[in-house]
């Protein structure tokens, strides 16, 4: 592998703080952040970086955030 573990686990950090601010900005941007972030969290926990029920955890947080922006606005 070509990069770090702790290489993967700022990138995941860095994902997740660009998630919440555009989840404050623009419900539709940060959509697509959501995306890219789920399909991170999911190669993390596959290559043993986070476990794969705390991926799954994280992506069902960030979608019940995502949703209910939606459904605030």
């Amino acid at each position: 592998h070509s990069t770090s573990r702790r290489q993967r686990q700022m990138c995941k950090e860095t994902d997740t703080k660009k998630f919440k601010a555009e989840l404050a900005v623009d419900v539709a941007k940060a959509e697509e952040v959501y995306k890219e972030l789920a399909s991170k969290l999911d190669s993390a926990a596959r290559e043993g970086t986070i476990h794969q029920n705390s991926a799954n955890r994280k992506k069902a947080h960030f979608a019940k955030l995502l949703d209910n922006a939606k459904n605030s606005k």
